[in-house]
């Protein structure tokens, strides 16, 4: 999700008066990307996608963290990793 999030951010993406996000900052970076290449979309729609973001942030660093993660702990993140990386596909003009 890093080098997703590397990638995809630009300091333009940034709304004037933010902080630029640290290197590392996957889910803040990937938002802003989700939140400029939707920018006519409802707060609601941007809101999910934002959700989604960070709930898949959450499940990778929980899961690199932990000690005795499960076959289907890591199953379960990479199918959120997936589509996370499926929807940027979409949402990113080539």
């Amino acid at each position: 999700m890093i080098a997703l999030a590397s990638e995809l951010y630009a300091s333009h993406m940034l709304p004037s008066g933010q902080m630029e996000p640290k290197g590392d900052d996957a889910d803040t970076k990937l938002s802003l990307a989700a939140s400029h290449y939707f920018a006519g979309r409802s707060d609601r729609y941007r809101g999910g996608l934002r959700k989604a973001i960070e709930g898949t942030w959450d499940l990778c660093v929980a899961l690199s963290h932990r000690k005795t993660a499960t076959r289907e702990e890591a199953e379960v993140c990479l199918a959120h990793l997936t589509a996370v990386f499926e929807a940027f596909s979409f949402i990113v003009p080539s």
